[in-house]
């Protein structure tokens, strides 16, 4: 390493460590190197430089870090939330075919309509409908997987039990 390399790094390295003054810079540094003032200058002015280099790199990969961080965050928030409403369309319409399989019978199952009644809240809440709209509901079965159409039927059945 040359000296001017040496010169340098040792006042960057003060400026990492928090040294940040001319004036305390300068007294450690003419404490360790025998320059001139000019030369000192010279050295101080390159390592400030290469110093704010190196911080603004930094900051800049710290920012496209959280940037990075909050999209997936965002992404993963959305995919929940399909997924959620995927599942509650699911256990809607299979809650309404058990009711109408129920038929109407001189004394209906008030445990599979009561169990109904919730799901039906719980999913206009869940879905953001003020009403339901069946084509969403079928448009939404149809993309469900067949493992995750067997998993909520198998909790609601499991409710309804």
């Amino acid at each position: 390493m040359t000296k001017n390399e040496t010169y340098i790094n040792f006042i960057v390295n003060e400026l990492r460590k928090g040294n940040i003054k001319y004036t305390d810079v300068s007294l450690v540094f003419f404490s360790k190197f025998k320059v001139s003032e000019p030369t000192f200058v010279k050295y101080w002015n390159t390592a400030n430089q290469r110093y704010t280099n190196e911080l603004q790199a930094i900051e800049s990969e710290k920012t496209s870090l959280y940037s990075e961080s909050q999209l997936q965050a965002a992404k993963d928030e959305i995919a929940d939330d399909i997924e959620t409403k995927k599942a509650a369309t699911i256990a809607l319409r299979m809650a309404i075919n058990e009711l109408t399989k129920e038929g109407l019978k001189d004394e209906p199952d008030v445990k599979l309509i009561a169990a109904v009644s919730k799901i039906v809240i719980d999913t206009r809440k869940t879905l953001g409908y003020e009403k339901i709209n069946v084509a969403t509901v079928n448009h939404n079965i149809e993309e469900m997987t067949p493992e995750r159409a067997k998993e909520i039927e198998h909790k609601f059945r499991q409710m309804i039990a």
